[in-house]
């Protein structure tokens, strides 16, 4: 029986986790016990539930039940991965990436995600061309599988800061073959994405409608890391309509929750600046207070999209 419950958790973590109700699961990662498909599961599942440090302590008490290149360790290394996306440790995230693409049990899909997920984090270090070239020389692999749209997906966050016009269709794209191939990880990540790029064109009609639907979804499904993310594209928004105390107080609450990735871009510092000045005050004046549950920032944030919808 423990055999049983312990491969149905392996299973049902999955290297894209594709179940709507996570807390089924992590019961059933915990009933597995501290074996290693049942570290790995739990790494998985913490990693989407936002909670990337509990992901890496799970992953890495794995590793040592089990050698690196061992069977069901691909997991593992996807999970590392995630989370130092997440936690902004990019060159272990970049170096993770790369093990789960070579991993001698990743399948086709796996070794996708794995250079698809090297491509990234290379963009989110700054390494533009570095990106790009990872996913020229991985063009082989990609055309055997789209890894349902995450491909479409990383060359959206390539071409973002130079053609969003372009970035746009391709998570338009990503989001399509998600949907079609049911993967609600890619989609969400899809949408996420065209959110970005909505604010970032000033596409606000298209941004908010977005945003009403997408955040609640992703809180619903417990998905917080994702919620946090789409929530400071909803701060940019309301900055750029002159919104910028609502804009503040979700961005303060994002930098006090232990589930919000950390930040990369020099975007987001500018961001920060412009509402502190906006506002008369310091990066001092933001250090301090309590953590606010997403579900109240999200009321709070609704209520202001909607100010701008009637304006």
């Amino acid at each position: 029986r423990h055999d049983e419950v312990d491969r149905l958790a392996f299973l049902l973590a999955g290297p894209l986790i594709e179940i709507s109700d996570l807390r089924v699961a992590e019961i059933l990662a915990l009933q597995a016990g501290m074996s290693r498909d049942g570290l790995a599961a739990a790494a998985c599942l913490a990693v989407s539930r936002g909670d990337a440090r509990a992901a890496v302590e799970f992953a890495q008490a794995a590793r040592r039940l089990s050698p690196d290149d061992g069977p069901g360790m691909e997991l593992v290394w996807y999970s590392i991965w995630l989370a130092n996306l997440y936690l902004g440790d990019l060159s272990t995230s970049i170096e993770s990436a790369d093990r789960l693409s070579s991993h001698q049990h990743s399948s086709v899909r796996l070794r996708v995600v794995g250079r698809s997920g090297m491509a990234l984090a290379q963009r989110y270090a700054g390494d533009v061309d570095g990106a790009a070239r990872t996913l020229v020389e991985s063009v082989e692999l990609l055309e055997q599988s789209d890894a349902a749209g995450l491909p479409d997906f990383v060359r959206s966050t390539i071409t973002a800061a130079t053609e969003p016009e372009a970035a746009i269709r391709h998570a338009q794209r990503a989001a399509e073959i998600a949907e079609r191939e049911g993967s609600r990880f890619v989609h969400r990540l899809a949408q996420l994405q065209q959110l970005a790029l909505f604010v970032r064109v000033g596409d606000a009609d298209s941004a908010v409608s977005l945003a009403l639907s997408l955040v609640p979804s992703l809180i619903r499904a417990g998905l917080f890391a994702q919620a946090w993310m789409a929530l400071r594209h909803v701060a940019e928004l309301l900055a750029a309509h002159g919104e910028f105390a609502d804009a503040a107080s979700v961005l303060d609450a994002a930098d006090r929750a232990p589930a919000a990735p950390a930040m990369f871009s020099t975007r987001a510092t500018d961001l920060r600046r412009r509402i502190d000045s906006a506002l008369g005050r310091v990066a001092s004046d933001r250090v301090g207070g309590v953590e606010v549950p997403i579900g109240e920032v999200w009321v709070a944030a609704s209520l202001a999209l909607g100010g701008l919808v009637e304006a």
